[in-house]
């Protein structure tokens, strides 16, 4: 929640929160390569036996996810030693906010709610899109686990060259333009993706795949990323700058949507994947829970 909160805390001019979620969605897909292209490969480097696919190997599992994790709670240590509340709110105002503000707000804020609803939308996409890549390439495609390791990282390369340009881009065609194009643009690469699993003739082609996928993440992460930069103007919308309660109740409403977006992206895969298996030839490694590998994310 206050991640999801942090830039309209810090400031209501649009351009400054523009640049400032640019620059956070950059980061976040640093540690998004780091996962969807780094976990494969370290898998790899712990049982470089395995020559053709993904490790079944228990223990290279567990060390990968172990470095991981490590290293995730060192940034969680260090994030949480070094950051400051500088600005808090006075007992008398923390006194008004409850609760049921947040289900008021969404009844008053109509901007608030198709916010929260693009958020779950988004998420829920983003969510079975980055948990399903490994099943796509290895059930689908029968790919190799550096292919796996390449398509994952293309999931978050795009951050790199549009994130930057986001400011640049919203100047051009405005913010409305940039969800139409760049949505578009998700969509377009989604069906190229979908076209190529389903044409025998295509799937051989690996380089169509990783065209499509990084057509499909360019769409999604600038989408996506910039819908964050969205959060402060429609809490602007529903409050006065004085008006701490309705501040208070709007900012995590929209992060809050991210979560029954996640709970459906979990259960997705295990959903879906019991009535195709019987339709799929298939995969080259049995199945096994060391394996269950997925992305994190944008």
């Amino acid at each position: 929640m206050p991640y999801g909160a942090l830039n309209a805390s810090l400031t209501r001019d649009t351009d400054e929160i523009t640049k400032l979620t640019s620059t956070r969605m950059f980061m976040a897909n640093v540690g998004g390569l780091a996962v969807g292209m780094g976990i494969p490969m370290l898998v790899k480097y712990f049982d470089p036996s395995e020559v053709q696919d993904l490790s079944s190997n228990d223990s290279a599992w567990f060390s990968t996810m172990a470095i991981y994790g490590l290293v995730g709670l060192a940034l969680l240590i260090f994030c949480f030693t070094q950051c400051r509340e500088r600005v808090v709110m006075a007992k008398s105002e923390t006194e008004n906010v409850r609760v049921s503000d947040l289900w008021l707000e969404f009844v008053h804020n109509r901007p608030l709610r198709i916010l929260a609803f693009f958020f779950i939308t988004a998420f829920a996409m983003m969510a079975i899109g980055n948990s399903a890549g490994a099943y796509y390439i290895n059930y689908n495609l029968h790919g190799s686990a550096a292919e796996l390791s390449i398509f994952m990282g293309l999931g978050s390369i795009p951050a790199f060259i549009f994130m930057p340009l986001i400011p640049a881009i919203k100047r051009l065609v405005g913010k409305k333009g940039m969800f139409y194009i760049f949505l578009a643009t998700a969509i377009f690469g989604m069906a190229m993706l979908y076209a190529i699993s389903m044409i025998d003739a295509l799937k051989e082609q690996m380089w169509l795949v990783y065209v499509a996928q990084f057509i499909k993440s360019t769409g999604v992460i600038v989408a996506t990323g910039y819908m964050w930069a969205l959060v402060p103007e429609v809490i602007s919308t529903a409050s006065t700058p004085t008006d701490a309660a309705s501040r208070a109740s709007s900012t995590p409403s929209p992060a809050s949507s991210t979560r029954p977006a996640w709970l459906l992206a979990a259960w997705c895969p295990a959903l879906c994947s019991p009535s195709s298996a019987s339709t799929r030839t298939p995969p080259r490694r049995p199945s096994s829970p060391s394996r269950a590998y997925s992305g994190s994310w944008p």
